[in-house]
Order: structure tokens, then sequence, then C-alpha cells
């Protein structure tokens, strides 16, 4: 690959994120934000078990901490 070291590749590999980013390829730009992003932003996690969702009462706990008065 001529790279003599893995900080080679690195720099190889910042280099190129940068190029995609930046270009004026919206194509190229949506593959590079897309794959970067999973590296950023955390991956939710699926959630196991007996879980209740009860709307109501996420709607008043939402509206306790927003419109206290």
């Amino acid at each position: 690959m001529g790279l003599n070291n893995l900080q080679d590749l690195e720099q190889d590999l910042i280099k190129g994120w940068y190029e995609l980013l930046n270009s004026k390829n919206k194509t190229d730009k949506r593959f590079a934000l897309k794959e970067i992003s999973r590296y950023v932003f955390p991956v939710k996690k699926e959630i196991i078990g007996n879980y209740f969702f009860d709307a109501d009462e996420a709607k008043k706990a939402v509206e306790e901490i927003f419109f206290k008065n």
C-alpha cells in the first residue's frame, strides 16, 4: 500500500474523509457523513425485557419540566 506504519494509514484515512466531506458531489458527502456518524454518535441499544410506556405520564412529566411556574 506504500504505507510505512499505522500512523501513515491514519493520516491517509483522515485526509480521505476530509476530501469526501468537502466534496461538491452530494453523494460522496452523504456517504462520508453516514459512515463517520456511526463513530461520532452512539448507537441506540435494543431494550430487552418488559417496558410499558405511558404517554399521559410522559406528557405530564414533560409539562412539569418545561412549563413550571
